[in-house]
């Protein structure tokens, strides 16, 4: 005579531990305990499992003799607290107990207890009788583990899916952001406060509904950041690099003569006495940069203050071309921004941002921030206060003055 005990010992016998051992019953007539685990592993979130619940299971499910969980067969594991607890590496008894109390809330396995509580096997007349964890739900359940670990597997796809768009979406609005540095709208500083918050919150783990969310930002901030890019004048061809370098990654080119000297300037406003007239001949840098003081700035000048220039330039700085050039090679170097660069060359002038520049990186040990040290000048320059002579004078002359200046 046998009997499989529903009442836990000691415990109270509710609706759902019925429920329980009803979902117990039925099922193929064999399935394999391995891949029953498999499917579990996959569908865990769906139970409300953990990662240590499923180990504590895979423990007691090797304690199981046979490979396959056969309808009809005896499915009862009887291991001791101490066993499973060697058995899981030395996992706290109070742990593992807590653990299989959740796998049975699961309904991933029963308890079957004996009439005093503990697990153990015995023969009667050569029938095994044994009372301790049932395994059987395993397999009358292995149908709905596998619908659970498919739609865990798309979920996860479309999770998946979802975060590469963003991040592709975040791609392209950072390039166009990109092409619209000189833009001074204010709705691009939002789009780049945006590209930098969406980057952040995708270095977080976001569900498919913060995804959602993001991709409408991030779509409706590329149609925003396509508008704001200058339209460019179809007339003049794009410049091609004719260098033949394989790999060309990093380009920087100044137009040796695009650069108007203030002369011509001052001569084009006096002509044309307030109407946009402008120079019909492209001129060189003048040989001085005039200042509001009886004294002009002269190459020389910036050479000896500020030798680091000559120093980091990727040529020989020998003439205005050449120094405009080291300076838009040094800028980044620099960490300064390229709106504030070209705000600082619109408002002081080629020579004026290079003065600039010269200044800031001869003095970059003792300035703690040089973007905003330049953003100064800059303002100083759009009030009419700024005087390069009185800036070169603000950086002490170096020991090697002399030779510098023959340069």
């Amino acid at each position: 005579m046998s009997y499989a005990p529903i009442a836990p010992f000691r415990r109270v016998l509710d609706r759902a531990a019925l429920a329980r051992n009803a979902r117990a019953s039925g099922g193929p007539e064999a399935v394999d305990k391995w891949e029953a685990l498999r499917l579990l592993g996959q569908a865990r979130e769906a139970f409300g499992l953990s990662h240590q619940a499923l180990c504590v299971l895979q423990a007691l499910v090797s304690f199981h003799p046979d490979t396959m969980l056969r309808q009809g067969a005896p499915a009862v594991v009887h291991p001791a607290n101490a066993t499973i607890c060697e058995r899981l590496a030395g996992m706290p008894c109070s742990t593992m107990r807590r653990h299989v109390a959740r796998l049975v809330d699961a309904g991933v396995i029963l308890r079957r207890d004996s009439p005093n509580g503990k697990r153990y096997a015995r023969r009667i007349a050569g029938a095994k009788v044994a009372y301790g964890f049932d395994l059987s739900p395993l397999r009358a359940r292995i149908e709905e583990f596998r619908a659970a670990a498919e739609e865990a597997s798309v979920a996860a796809q479309r999770l998946r899916q979802a975060r590469d768009c963003a991040k592709l979406m975040l791609r392209d609005l950072q390039g166009l952001l990109t092409l619209s540095d000189a833009c001074t709208d204010p709705r691009r500083d939002a789009l780049d406060d945006l590209a930098r918050l969406s980057a952040r919150r995708l270095r977080c783990k976001l569900g498919l509904a913060d995804l959602e969310t993001l991709h409408a930002d991030l779509a409706q901030a590329l149609v925003l950041a396509e508008a704001l890019i200058p339209v460019e004048n179809p007339s003049e061809p794009a410049e091609v690099s004719t260098r033949d370098a394989e790999i060309e990654q990093h380009q920087q080119r100044i137009n040796k003569e695009s650069f108007e000297s203030i002369e011509d300037v001052e001569k084009s406003r006096e002509s044309g006495s307030g109407s946009s007239a402008r120079p019909t001949t492209r001129s060189r840098m003048p040989a001085s940069i005039p200042s509001k003081s009886d004294e002009a700035v002269s190459l020389s000048d910036i050479l000896t203050r500020c030798p680091d220039v000559q120093a980091f330039a990727p040529e020989r700085v020998h003439d205005w071309p050449s120094l405009l050039r080291a300076c838009d090679a040094i800028r980044p170097m620099l960490g300064l921004e390229t709106r504030l660069w070209l705000r600082a060359r619109q408002t002081l002038g080629a020579g004026g941002a290079a003065v600039a520049l010269a200044v800031i990186l001869q003095r970059f040990s003792v300035l703690r921030n040089p973007g905003g040290y330049l953003a100064h000048l800059v303002s100083q320059g759009a009030a009419g206060q700024f005087q390069p002579r009185f800036l070169l004078r603000t950086v002490p002359p170096p020991r090697d003055a002399g030779r510098c200046s023959q340069l």
